[in-house]
């Protein structure tokens, strides 16, 4: 993996994170803090089949969407 590679990676991850995991859990907050935190856990779990199909050269907005979503399907369909 070279360096452009990996800063592209990084930003992805940092992105993924930032967008799908901690502003829809903060924007939740107010109603149910239940709410958010279950949220906040499935985002961070929808990070792993996507981080490994972005690795695989698949987009990875794409596939958070469909983790966070499916989250164990999308697990198996991104190992294949």
């Amino acid at each position: 993996m070279t360096i452009s590679t990996q800063t592209h990676y990084l930003m992805n991850n940092l992105m993924g994170i930032f967008f799908g995991a901690i502003l829809p859990s903060f924007l939740l907050s107010g109603s149910d803090s239940e709410a958010s935190a279950i949220y906040f856990l499935t985002a961070l779990l929808a990070l792993i089949p996507s981080n490994i199909a972005y690795r695989k050269g698949r987009s990875f907005a794409k596939w958070f969407i469909y983790s966070d979503t499916l989250w164990i399907i999308a697990m198996i369909h991104s190992l294949k």
